[in-house]
């Protein structure tokens, strides 16, 4: 009889047990980190080619397939690791493929509820106007686009010289989604000079180009009849996504 077949297996000294288990934890890290990346990578992917949601949406669904993917990508590298110091059904290569299978399904949940759940994100009218100015002091006038009680400001303003003379003050205005846009008004050191009634409705339609050059129907709070300086102005809806 062989004596050499009966003798006991030595236990694994500390040393090995400690490079195995940073062999494992350097794994796992790598495994985390590709799959958390992947992951978050095919979410923008997808928000972005299908133009899904908001930002806050897009956000969410990016750091939610980002933490399945994480931990999908750490089971897997358990699972790789554990290859060369345990058996194909041990409990621990079997508990580090079941994480891999949970990360892997959560991140296909999420993408699918994502896609089926979420709508484009909004588009919101807005009322882009231009007044032709002649003759007035432009940095002592303001705008404002009045819906029902509420007024609004301008969301952007530019002022550029016009080839027949004046000053065109180009203005973009918020457009409320129930009740529309009654006027325009111009105001002159924070009193108002000028109104243009519009009465345009809540949720218009994208209109291609400019209407014609309008002139004030009010000036000073009376029916204008004449002005002291030549404005008119001119308006198109646009609508904007709003992400």
């Amino acid at each position: 009889m062989n004596p050499a077949l009966h003798r006991p297996v030595a236990a694994p000294s500390a040393l090995r047990l400690v490079k195995r288990g940073l062999v494992l934890l350097a794994a796992a890290g790598m495994g985390v980190a590709a799959g958390g990346l992947l992951a978050a990578a095919g979410a923008r992917a997808i928000a972005d080619g299908l133009d899904l949601g908001q930002l806050r949406e897009r956000g969410v669904f990016i750091m939610a397939m980002g933490m399945a993917g994480a931990s999908g990508g750490a089971g897997l590298g358990f699972w790789l690791g554990l290859r060369r110091y345990s058996a194909s059904w041990s409990p621990a290569r079997v508990a580090t493929g079941a994480l891999t299978w949970l990360g892997t399904s959560a991140a296909a949940i999420l993408a699918f509820a994502f896609v089926m759940t979420t709508p484009p994100p909004p588009a919101y009218p807005y009322l882009v106007t231009e007044f032709r100015l002649v003759g007035a002091d432009v940095q002592s006038l303001g705008l404002g686009a009045s819906s029902g009680r509420t007024l609004w400001s301008v969301v952007t303003q530019a002022t550029r010289d016009h080839p027949g003379g004046g000053t065109v003050i180009e203005a973009v205005f918020p457009m409320a989604m129930r009740s529309g846009v009654d006027y325009v008004v111009v105001q002159q050191d924070r009193r108002e000079v000028a109104r243009f009634s519009l009465g345009l409705p809540s949720d218009p339609p994208a209109t291609a180009s400019f209407s014609p050059w309008l002139s004030p129907d009010r000036w000073q709070g009376t029916e204008a009849v004449e002005v002291p300086f030549g404005i008119e102005m001119r308006f198109r809806i646009e609508r904007r996504i709003v992400r």
